[in-house]
């Protein structure tokens, strides 16, 4: 399953309406890291792999059901420097970014049913 099957379902982040979104510059996961401290909004951010079944079969589930929250999608070949920052050692990996000013929380899950249970996926 290759990344760029994934539609791209893009709506306003105004109005906190559930998209999907591919991510391939480290500008771009700036920009969402930037506009989720203004907003104080839930993000949830996706770490793959391009060479990874679980990751694909992830992908796969994402692809058959969108989940019904705000999902950016991240891959380690496109931005191999993001997985540094987050600490990413494990694909896939969910990165959850909620609240902002004292009320912050990250959490980084990188058991897949977890994942699956966090965006509310259907194994």
């Amino acid at each position: 399953m290759c990344l760029k099957k994934i539609p791209q379902l893009m709506t306003q982040k105004k109005m906190n309406k559930p998209f999907l979104k591919k991510i391939v510059k480290e500008n771009e996961l700036n920009k969402l890291i930037k506009e989720q401290k203004q907003y104080g909004s839930k993000e949830f951010i996706l770490f793959t792999s391009l060479w990874d079944t679980v990751s694909d079969n992830v992908l796969e589930a994402i692809k058959n059901k969108p989940p019904k929250v705000s999902l950016s999608v991240i891959n380690s070949f496109d931005t191999p420097h993001s997985f540094v920052i987050w600490g990413v050692k494990k694909t896939p990996c969910l990165v959850v970014l909620e609240g902002r000013g004292r009320d912050k929380r990250l959490t980084v899950t990188d058991h897949v049913t977890d994942i699956y249970r966090r965006l509310r996926l259907e194994k």
